[in-house]
């Protein structure tokens, strides 16, 4: 699959996602809708938002990195896509339930952090010895 192929299925899917996000927080009710509301709510959004973090992260690196390898940028940007889109629905979800607060973002923000952190350390090359 082409990288352009790629993100036109992307972008079309992400469109598709922000639409079903705004139907079910615009037809939805939480509290009479149960357990499929919600998961509704968050699944929706939980892939808007990893589809534009996705998209805005690729095209950033693609201005900022032109001599990188494209496909290397798209696996980076799906990584951090996800990272954001799911720290962000964490947040989201905890809010609802009145459990965000400081310590609770300083918590999920380390969280996210040491994720990372542990796929960077997973990528650097050392000298071969020998």
């Amino acid at each position: 699959m082409s990288l352009v192929r790629f993100l036109v299925i992307l972008g079309f899917g992400t469109l598709l996602s922000w639409t079903a996000w705004m139907l079910v927080l615009t037809t939805l009710d939480p509290a009479s809708g149960g357990l499929a509301a919600l998961f509704l709510f968050y699944g929706s959004f939980f892939l808007a938002l990893f589809g534009t973090a996705t998209i805005a992260g690729f095209f950033t690196r693609y201005w900022l990195e032109r001599q990188t390898v494209l496909f290397r940028q798209i696996a980076v940007a799906l990584r951090h896509g996800t990272l954001i889109s799911a720290g962000s629905t964490l947040a989201l979800l905890l809010q609802s339930r009145r459990l965000l607060n400081l310590w609770a973002v300083v918590a999920l923000v380390a969280l996210v952090v040491v994720i990372e952190l542990f796929f960077l350390a997973g990528q650097t090359r050392r000298p071969a010895t020998e």
